[in-house]
């Protein structure tokens, strides 16, 4: 293996022994912006350690303190254009940890030149290594036996759809909205607690697709590269690429994790008919297979295109499509 993976799995080792010493004690807890979103003692001892031996392990490389920089989830942003940049989740899903559960783990980026080089995942419990080099593909490590990771395309019906919930109430809403709009075509969705390893469990093909509404830069970083490197894709909730922003290290950002082939959709047919043709002005609007399929598509992020032949009403009905970046041509015709 590179001398880059192994500078970031000695500071996950180093990390992940301060983890496994304090699991299951009683140890001092800090609130954050909301009641549920915790950091702890464990949290910032963690921290600390793996800036500590980056630092020194680089500097053994030849490098100078000043070519380094660091972002880090506990409020460490260090030159965040140095040349080798390193941006890290010291304890992903505190709340996991805290409750004596399993599902957490360190992430490490490295970025030379601001660009992604390498990222690292390491399951202090389990002791499970995802790791990916730029050009060099993605791992699953276990007892020094690599496996190389590779997305396996499923069509909607065989997708297993991982999410992850928020502290803050309203993006919870938001997220439940969108898996509610999408649970009925595929074949299992399922909530789950620590945001990195939800993403990472694409890379495996555990699940075919994960949600988040809110994740930052340090969840991000190291497995953007592992999901790319394995032949998926990050994208926000328009489907539009993710670009981490190192000028902002506190912007959330809402993101779909799937295979990285471009899917799209044309769907040809009718919204809805006119609302003159019924009494009452209610029934069918906006009904059809086509306003719900296309709808269905843009929150799976499939760029969808409609077809449709409209009556004089269906304006509105293709305000709430392009709402949704869903591209609309429309065809009129005069109903009487």
């Amino acid at each position: 293996m590179s001398y880059i993976y192994k500078i970031l799995y000695s500071a996950c080792v180093a990390a992940a022994k301060i983890q496994l010493g304090f699991y299951k004690q009683k140890i001092s807890i800090l609130r954050k912006d909301f009641l549920n979103d915790l950091v702890s003692e464990v949290d910032i001892k963690s921290q600390q350690i793996i800036i500590d031996q980056l630092k020194s392990l680089m500097k053994k490389k030849g490098l100078k303190e000043s070519q380094m920089g660091f972002i880090s989830e506990e409020n460490i942003f260090l030159n965040p254009k140095a040349k080798h940049l390193f941006i890290i989740d010291p304890l992903d899903s505190s709340s996991s940890y805290l409750a004596g559960r399993i599902s957490f783990c360190i992430s490490i980026a490295y970025l030379k030149d601001e660009k992604l080089q390498a990222g690292i995942v390491y399951q202090p419990i389990k002791k499970i290594i995802y790791y990916a080099q730029l050009g060099l593909g993605a791992f699953k490590i276990i007892d020094k036996k690599k496996t190389k990771l590779k997305i396996i395309e499923k069509s909607i019906s065989e997708t297993n759809v991982a999410y992850n919930t928020s502290a803050d109430p309203k993006v919870t809403t938001l997220v439940l909205e969108k898996i509610s709009s999408i649970k009925q075509v595929v074949r299992k969705v399922e909530k789950t607690s620590s945001a990195v390893l939800t993403i990472s469990s694409v890379a495996t093909n555990a699940n075919q697709m994960a949600v988040n509404g809110r994740c930052f830069i340090w969840d991000l970083a190291a497995v953007k590269l592992i999901i790319e490197q394995s032949g998926g894709k990050i994208t926000d909730w328009e489907g539009e690429e993710i670009n981490l922003d190192l000028n902002n290290p506190k912007n959330p950002y809402q993101i779909i994790v799937r295979n990285k082939k471009d899917l799209q959709l044309l769907l040809i047919g009718s919204i809805t008919h006119s609302l003159a043709t019924y009494k009452d002005g209610v029934k069918e609007r906006f009904g059809g297979g086509v306003m719900y399929g296309s709808e269905t598509a843009a929150n799976l992020g499939i760029d969808t295109t409609v077809l449709t032949i409209g009556a004089l009403d269906i304006d509105l009905g293709i305000e709430e499509l392009k709402l949704q970046n869903i591209k609309v041509y429309k065809i009129s015709r005069r109903v009487s």
